[in-house]
């Protein structure tokens, strides 16, 4: 099993997946926009949340996504699915590093992608990911 783990990550250019492990560590540096309430209710009648952060499975292995603005409304004051910015973590393959990038309607607005340690890529983030955060917080 070590040697196939091994064949793996040499497989896949030495650089990890998003562990869960490392996930929670991400979910636990983004509370602080995952902690805010909209005024809106889900189906259910649960309070909503400004942000939320998950896992996926995407094609460079696992990535943590921060959807910030989720289910938010347009100028025009309807309703538009999904979230104003992604802010996703994930690994480079051929950069063999990390990659950051903040997108807006499924375009990348601001992306880092030769980062060569995840807490130096989660560092990025949440640099960008506070200014984002706020500036949602203001337009909702």
């Amino acid at each position: 099993m070590i040697k196939l783990k091994e064949l793996l990550t040499e497989a896949f250019n030495e650089v990890p997946d998003i562990s869960k492990k490392d996930h929670q560590k991400i979910e636990k540096l983004f509370s602080f926009a995952t902690k805010v309430k909209t005024k809106e209710k889900d189906f259910m009648g649960r309070d909503q949340y400004l942000a939320k952060v998950s896992r996926q499975l995407g094609n460079g292995g696992y990535a943590s996504l921060i959807d910030m603005g989720t289910g938010y409304f347009t100028g025009k004051g309807e309703r538009k699915g999904g979230s104003m910015f992604r802010l996703v973590i994930s690994r480079n393959v051929p950069e063999k590093a990390y990659y950051v990038g903040l997108q807006k309607d499924n375009k990348t607005i601001q992306s880092k992608n030769d980062i060569p340690k995840l807490d130096d890529a989660i560092k990025y983030a949440l640099q960008i990911g506070k200014k984002t955060f706020n500036k949602v917080k203001n337009e909702k």
